[in-house]
């Protein structure tokens, strides 16, 4: 059984320093409001709100990091023969927080290239 490992879970946190520092950086806060003050294409579905991509990043980050402890939690109690912890669910939950952050670092990856691009062009 693979688990993940503290250095890991240090990985996703300078991952999601690393994503809140691009997306709060003085270029990004300038795209962001060149971003804002594009009018919307269609209409807005009631009942939606409008979030910003930091926050929804955030989010996302948590998420797979809540996951991700989650799927730690329950393989040390299946290590340590808590009953109803079967191996089946260890491995699922396991594979679901490597999918996660496998997604997380590719999301990463195209936001640096996408930065790159950005800052590249010519003004």
């Amino acid at each position: 059984m693979q688990a993940i490992s503290p250095l890991a879970i240090s990985g996703m946190n300078t991952l999601q320093q690393q994503m809140k520092a691009m997306a709060n950086g003085a270029k990004a806060g300038e795209v962001s409001a060149q971003l804002g003050s594009m009018q919307p294409f269609g209409t807005q579905t009631p009942g939606v709100t409008k979030a910003s991509f930091a926050s929804e990043l955030d989010a996302a980050i948590k998420s797979i990091s809540a996951t991700q402890q989650a799927a730690n939690t329950k393989a040390e109690q299946f290590i340590m023969g808590k009953p109803g912890i079967s191996l089946n669910d260890v491995m699922i939950d396991m594979q679901k927080a490597s999918i996660g952050f496998q997604s997380a670092i590719q999301v990463r990856n195209k936001l640096v290239q996408a930065y790159q691009t950005i800052a590249s062009m010519p003004i």
